[in-house]
């Protein structure tokens, strides 16, 4: 008599936990937003070179978390709202420049992303290293001259541009062996 007593003490506390688990958790889910009006509206991203920002809207307050990664299966990053609002914005950083990054946003236990897919974005690709290039353009002609041993009788851009990297002794006014930006400059000098 005692043991069956004791089976239906163990059984009845068995079935008090796994409620209170199950009861908890609909309870976690429905204060954390995720039950109606926690539906992300207006989902945007403004990428940049390293990082992301992630903006949505819900009709009630929520908490949400962004899942991420660089392929849709694998949303293994993370990151966190720290407190519930209704104007949520996430910030991914560091990221790389020039991926394609793929995203969900997951309130409590519900996750919210595009009819089944994750969203995606792409960061910008970093500035390249430009060579300045200067464009000449002589707006007097030149004084005839003689320097070096080659008589310039003018400043003319497209003949320089023609001459540049010869060592047509005419245009290299610096006596260098070569036609260069220097001597276009000296033509400029010689004839202000």
């Amino acid at each position: 008599m005692k043991n069956i007593k004791t089976i239906i003490i163990i059984i009845i506390l068995l079935l008090v936990g796994v409620l209170s688990v199950v009861g908890l958790r609909v309870a976690k889910t429905y204060l954390s937003g995720a039950a109606g009006g926690s539906e992300p509206k207006n989902v945007r991203v403004q990428a940049d070179v390293k990082s992301a920002t992630i903006s949505w809207q819900t009709e009630k307050e929520a908490q949400g978390i962004v899942e991420y990664g660089t392929t849709p299966a694998s949303l293994l990053l993370r990151a966190l709202e720290t407190q519930p609002t209704t104007v949520h914005r996430v910030v991914l950083s560091p990221l790389k420049e020039g991926v394609t990054y793929y995203f969900r946003v997951r309130v409590g236990e519900t996750i919210y992303d595009n009819s089944g897919i994750p969203y995606s974005f792409k960061t910008k690709a970093g500035a390249a290293l430009v060579t300045p290039t200067i464009m000449l353009t002589p707006t007097v002609a030149a004084k005839p001259t003689t320097t070096g041993g080659a008589k310039v009788t003018k400043c003319v851009k497209s003949e320089f541009m023609e001459k540049f990297g010869t060592k047509d002794s005419r245009f290299d006014l610096d006596s260098n062996g070569v036609v260069n930006t220097r001597d276009w400059v000296k033509c400029l000098q010689i004839n202000k």
